[in-house]
């Protein structure tokens, strides 16, 4: 063993970058979160929306959910809302055909798009039930689990997506009487951060078993260091590294990976951690870029962090700043999240 690090391993390193696999020795379950979404998706017209800010495991998790309804013998379709074209989401009906097609292809290869859809008569969001309610739900013999990750791709476009939201929550309330609507389960992800764009107390979604993710905490850090093969202490390491990221999944797997892969003391890499050189300058800018487009709870957030105690702020940016994960509240006070973002913010 070397800078607490030990150096033979029978699990490769893995970079911690986007999903985590489904085989992979590195994910580590969020006591009950993943027990509750498997009970909820066996329930009949279940719908489970996954709410939290970026990097926190959201499009992981879907991916699990997925792989316990597969193995239910459900039919499943996966789609992830970041691959449709700019020019289909400006448009409902463009949209709808597309969500429709794209189910179509994953359970079936017979498209019957066209004997169902009738904007003129019916409009874009009718058409999309009847073709779902008459074609593909009754054509199936078993639950069908549809989820859609990165929701908030729609946000920018409040029109399709005031469209898309009232037809879901619509389906899901034929659950409750038509037996046809019961085979659907919904699973709707979506990052909090983007509400930084929208009104105050937005909620895209608010029917159906909310999942929100919760970051890790000290017992969970000290089993992915073990599972990085580091020899660190509950009361040296793990205290320090919850102080810097405050159990943020993707800051302390990067730590973690950054460690054990070049050798490094924690308090070594965490020295610069802040700085443009250190570990987490990437994922630092892209959290300055973002709040750049609203200046005033960008200086919200210098204001936390350069205080030594905890601080009042207006609701708005309260939610603003919450919503990105970059603060903690406790009654009407906030402070920063955790050491980095303070160390970050306060220059």
């Amino acid at each position: 063993m070397k800078c607490g690090v030990w150096v033979l391993s029978s699990h490769p390193l893995e970079y911690p970058d986007g999903c985590v696999s489904l085989s992979s020795y590195y994910y580590v379950e969020r006591f009950p979160i993943e027990s509750e979404a498997y009970k909820q998706i066996v329930r009949e017209k279940s719908l489970i929306r996954i709410k939290a800010p970026n990097l926190m495991g959201k499009s992981s998790l879907v991916d699990r959910i997925i792989d316990y309804a597969l193995l239910q013998d459900y039919k499943t379709v996966s789609l992830n809302l970041n691959t449709v074209p700019e020019t289909t989401l400006i448009d409902i009906d463009k949209f709808l055909r597309w969500f429709s097609l794209s189910v179509t292809k994953a359970i079936t290869k017979d498209n019957k798009l066209r004997d169902y859809w009738d904007v003129e008569l019916f409009g874009s969001v009718q058409s999309c039930t009847d073709y779902f309610e008459e074609y593909l739900l009754t054509n199936i013999d078993c639950p069908l689990v549809l989820c859609l990750d990165n929701l908030d791709r729609l946000f920018q476009y409040p029109t399709v997506t005031k469209d898309f939201l009232e037809m879901l929550r619509d389906w899901y309330e034929k659950g409750n009487n038509i037996s046809i609507w019961k085979k659907l389960r919904l699973v709707i992800a979506h990052s909090t951060t983007d509400y930084i764009n929208q009104g105050i107390n937005y909620s895209p979604f608010n029917v159906g078993f909310p999942l929100q993710l919760p970051k890790f905490n000290e017992i969970q850090v000290l089993d992915l260091a073990q599972r990085h093969q580091l020899d660190w202490k509950k009361e040296a390491e793990i205290e320090v590294l919850m102080a810097m990221v405050g159990g943020h999944p993707y800051l302390v797997r990067k730590a973690m990976f950054e460690s054990s892969y070049h050798n490094i003391e924690l308090k070594k890499l965490l020295k610069d951690a802040d700085e443009g050189t250190g570990i987490y300058n990437d994922h630092l800018r892209r959290i300055l870029t973002q709040l750049q487009k609203t200046p005033e709870v960008l200086e919200a957030l210098k204001t936390v962090a350069k205080s030594s105690s905890p601080v009042n702020l207006g609701d708005f940016n309260k939610f603003k700043l919450r919503s990105m994960g970059l603060i903690n509240q406790t009654g009407e006070l906030v402070q920063t999240s955790c050491e980095l973002y303070r160390k970050y913010f306060s220059k």
